[in-house]
């Protein structure tokens, strides 16, 4: 399966491609900061430089020891402001009967 979009923010790498152009934008940390990408869990961060570095917008997937250093910029989003996920696991209350 290929790697083609920041899944925090649900844009493919060719609309931030788009938006990059469009507005002037050069690295990871500008389109970070105008909220187009890695701005939660950043794991797009190598694939959105390479993007910006070759125009590529379709990725193999790279492993984690082979992962670049995703520190170009820290999150953006902090606990407080960070969507939550719902755990949709069964409980124990889910099986009792009264």
């Amino acid at each position: 399966m290929a790697v083609d979009r920041c899944v925090c923010e649900n844009l493919t790498f060719t609309q931030i491609r788009a938006e990059a152009r469009r507005l002037g934008l050069d690295s990871v940390r500008a389109l970070q900061a105008h909220g187009l990408c890695c701005t939660g869990c950043r794991l797009c961060a190598p694939y959105v430089k390479r993007m910006l570095q070759t125009g590529q917008t379709s990725f193999d997937p790279i492993l984690p020891p082979d992962l670049e250093p995703l520190a170009d910029a820290p999150p953006t989003r902090d606990a407080a402001t960070a969507p939550r996920v719902r755990d949709t696991r069964p409980s124990s209350r889910d099986h009792e009967t009264g």
